[in-house]
């Protein structure tokens, strides 16, 4: 995407969803650079979890929401009515009854309605 658009994954980001979207809290996780109000993930026993930075792999679990951000996301992401959202959301791989694979989301037929799909992120 970068060589693409010629621009940064984080300016990228900020071009086609941060801003349009209006989320004001809402950061692309960097070294050293971690956001002042973001919660602490534990594990199992109750540690503290580092947060994994993806230097060469920026990727959605790179970025870090706030509730309200990811509230607004997904309700971006409901939108079939978007062109993009709709395209977003079209499989490129598999088949649905199966499994597809969308552009990073995964896709399946739900078995109680016919027409009904469930997205999941992060193909």
């Amino acid at each position: 995407m970068e060589d693409i658009y010629n621009d940064t994954y984080e300016n990228l980001l900020k071009r086609y969803f941060v801003q349009p979207l209006k989320m004001k809290d809402t950061y692309l996780l960097e070294s050293g650079k971690l956001p002042s109000k973001m919660a602490k993930g534990y594990d199992a026993k109750g540690r503290v979890m580092p947060v994994i930075h993806w230097e060469d792999l920026r990727v959605a679990a790179s970025i870090a929401s706030s509730s309200s951000d990811m509230l607004k996301y997904m309700a971006f992401q409901l939108n079939e009515e978007n062109a993009v959202v709709s395209l977003s959301h079209r499989p490129t791989f598999g088949k649905i009854e199966d499994g597809a694979v969308a552009l990073n989301w995964k896709i399946k037929k739900q078995a109680m309605e016919e027409e009904a799909s469930h997205i999941q992120e992060g193909a």
